[in-house]
This record gives C-alpha cells, sequence and structure tokens, in this order.
C-alpha cells in the first residue's frame, strides 16, 4: 500500500500521551498517513493543529485530486470558502484530474444518502451537501468518491456503507463495535479503475463492498 487515512476519531482522549502512541503505531507501518479528524480527535484542537497543522488541505497523486476539507468546526458543513476553492481547483486541473477521492470523518451526506453514523454530535440541522457541495462535485464529471468514519462503533451499527449516484460513490467504514470492524484497501488500476477490499479485523466474513 501506498498511502493511508484515518477517517477520525483516532484517539479518544485527545493529549499528547495519546497521539504519541498513535503516531508510534502508524510509523511501524512504514507508509504515510493523513487524517481527517473527528470530534473525539478535535476537542484539544489547539493540540491537533500543532501536530499536525491545518486540517483542511489537498494533494495531487498523479492525476488523482485527495481533498481534506474542514468539516468539523461548522457543523457538518463545508463552507463557500472551501467550495469556491475547490470549483477554481477543478476548474484549473480539468484537463489533468482523471479521480476525485474526498475524505471526512462525519457522514456529510447522511441525510442526502440516509446513512445511519455512530453519533450526530455538532450536526447542524442545515447541512449544505446536497444544495452546494454536490452540485459541485457532480460539475466536474469525474469519478469521485468519499469517504466517512463515523459509523461501526456499537454492535448495532453499520460497520460499512457503500452507495453510488451519478459519478459519486458514497463509502463509510468504521470499527469499534468489536463485531464487524473492518477498513478498506482501495485499488487504483492502471486504468485509473476503483476497487475496494473490505478487510476484517473480527474474524467475521464482510462479503464485498456492493452488498452493503
Amino acid at each position: 500500500m501506498l498511502r493511508g487515512f484515518l477517517t477520525g476519531d483516532i484517539v479518544k482522549n485527545p493529549n499528547e500521551e495519546s497521539w504519541n502512541i498513535a503516531d508510534k503505531d502508524l510509523k511501524a507501518l512504514s507508509m504515510p498517513f493523513e487524517f481527517a479528524p473527528g470530534n473525539h480527535d478535535l476537542k484539544n484542537y489547539e493540540l491537533y493543529t500543532r501536530r499536525y497543522g491545518p486540517i483542511g488541505r489537498y494533494f495531487f497523486v498523479d492525476d488523482d485530486l485527495f481533498l481534506i476539507p474542514e468539516v468539523q468546526m461548522d457543523g457538518w458543513v463545508i463552507d463557500q470558502e472551501q467550495i469556491s476553492f475547490f470549483n477554481e481547483l477543478a476548474a484549473a486541473n480539468q484537463g489533468r484530474i482523471e479521480n476525485i477521492f474526498v475524505f471526512v470523518h462525519q457522514v456529510i451526506y447522511m441525510d442526502y444518502m440516509h446513512v445511519t453514523t455512530n453519533s450526530i454530535e455538532g450536526k447542524t440541522d442545515a447541512l449544505n451537501f446536497e444544495s452546494e457541495v454536490l452540485p459541485a462535485l457532480e460539475k466536474t464529471e469525474r469519478p469521485t468518491y468519499i469517504f466517512a468514519g463515523d459509523v461501526g462503533a456499537f454492535d448495532w451499527g453499520m460497520p460499512v456503507y457503500h452507495g453510488e449516484k451519478d459519478n459519486i460513490t458514497y463509502v463509510a467504514s468504521g470499527m469499534g463495535g468489536g463485531v464487524a470492524d473492518n477498513y478498506l484497501i482501495v485499488d487504483v488500476q492502471n486504468d485509473k479503475s476503483v476497487s475496494f477490499r473490505i478487510v476484517s479485523l473480527t474474524g467475521k466474513d464482510l462479503g464485498e463492498i456492493e452488498n452493503y
């Protein structure tokens, strides 16, 4: 694997000791990791940003665009400044972008795709995913994959979610329930097609992601 992404709630108690342990564990995997922090991680916002820098960022890997927007501070909303920046970025790289990968902790599309999450802590009643974020992503006409992490913390919850509409694939994966804890491996082929593998952490056969 070339790169890992952690979609939030990396630590339960966001103090120096917890982050030091997390960093040590990740270092043993010998590959770079990106964080899309969750509500637990950001309970000490100053500590997180001091250690890991600003939350909202983007980068390219070959011709694939990776985005980690800031959603925590505005009630799971991607604000207009970030949307405008994305529109400009996408327009400037229209001929380059093959795939778009977006990583968040909160399931910002939960109302649009009707997903059950671990928690709605901090969620505003007026999510702007369908009204503002979705049109920006659809406009690119590029295959887009949105990954969220706030599922699977309880044995009654869904461990994995997968859905598709138009050019966008919606994915959520998580752990903590002790029944179907998992992580995903995302394979990007030479022809830029994308596929998913669910890796069970409990020994339970979780099947194919298309079954969720």
